[in-house]
């Protein structure tokens, strides 16, 4: 099964004293118009590339040192270990990260799910046939689970109820793990027991990019003035113009695109005039961020089948070191 999805993100724009909607291409005409785009990570620099090419004259406010939000490529060790994000989940279908790949020069890798040996605590491995079985087993408790489920039950409790011996089982929880929590970044404990994964998706199988999601970086920040180390703590869309403070400097201009993370948002550490509408704020408070942590580990010799793509493991401890990528 597919271990990650393509979730589709949500931006907010603000114009003077109105809420802007989007224009067809046909329909765009800048008249000199100015944008501030906050946050120079890949939703951000697409916005603003897009719209320096359409005339609009636009600058993007950026709090870290560095272009890019959550991609942040490591290349300390001599090869590139991206932090953030790493994958091409369903290059096929429209995917514009795919076209994107194509012209920022970054080279794709095929991954292959089925490529994979499971190892349990004693280091023997699972049979393919028994986790095949297995496998179909935990999609079946999958929508089991959807069904049963409702807006005021985890998916924890649900399962629990449903499949109590499978919270103890090793594979189970490497499953629950691996095929659930790694594709949504949250405990099973925090997931909706009706909407755990309600992400939508693109067909095909997932990329890797090997040199670098920082490739996507460099090219959608080409031409563009980006301002780094430039923290936002106020913006003011009250009147004809926007207003945006940072670092105690004020920028002015006709639109706003915000794409800061969620968590900026959840914190309040921008503060709004007016206040952002309640349909607005209120998503922000239902949403709740995951983590993934990754870690990148070095040999001078493999020791492994070479010809393998993952290696996993059923630890005691669900969510532990159990999936590897070599």
């Amino acid at each position: 099964m597919k271990r990650r999805k393509f979730i589709q993100g949500i931006g907010v724009l603000l114009a003077g004293s109105h809420w802007l909607v989007a224009c067809g291409k046909d329909e765009v005409n800048p008249n000199g118009r100015s944008v501030i785009v906050a946050g120079a990570g890949i939703a951000g620099l697409a916005a603003a590339q897009k719209l320096r090419e359409k005339g609009f004259s636009v600058i993007v406010l950026e709090a870290q040192e560095k272009a890019g939000g959550r991609l942040r490529t490591d290349r300390t060790l001599g090869l590139a270990f991206d932090e953030g994000a790493s994958w091409i989940h369903g290059p096929g279908g429209g995917n514009p990260l795919t076209t994107l790949a194509q012209k920022a020069s970054a080279n794709t890798f095929l991954t292959d799910d089925d490529n994979i040996v499971v190892f349990d605590t004693n280091g023997t491995s699972y049979a393919d046939t028994f986790l095949e079985s297995s496998e179909n087993q935990f999609n079946n408790a999958l929508d089991a689970v959807r069904n049963a489920g409702n807006l005021n039950q985890s998916f924890q409790s649900v399962f629990s109820s449903l499949y109590p011996s499978q919270m103890n089982d090793r594979l189970w929880k490497y499953m629950l793990s691996a095929f659930l929590e790694f594709n949504t970044a949250g405990d099973i404990s925090k997931l909706s027991s009706k909407y755990f994964d309600d992400d939508e998706v693109f067909p095909g199988d997932d990329l890797i990019i090997t040199n670098g999601y920082d490739k996507f970086t460099d090219y959608l920040g080409k031409n563009i003035d980006i301002r780094l180390n430039t923290r936002i703590t106020a913006v003011d869309y009250s009147g004809n113009k926007v207003i945006v403070t940072a670092n105690n400097q004020t920028f002015e201009a006709d639109h706003l695109i915000v794409t800061v993370p969620l968590g900026v948002l959840k914190n309040n550490t921008i503060s709004f005039t007016p206040a952002l509408p309640s349909e607005k704020s209120q998503a922000i408070g239902r949403m709740q961020m995951g983590n993934v942590n990754k870690f990148l580990l070095v040999w001078n010799n493999a020791f492994w089948d070479t010809n393998l793509q993952y290696i996993d493991y059923t630890p005691d401890t669900k969510g532990k070191f159990n999936y590897f990528l070599k």
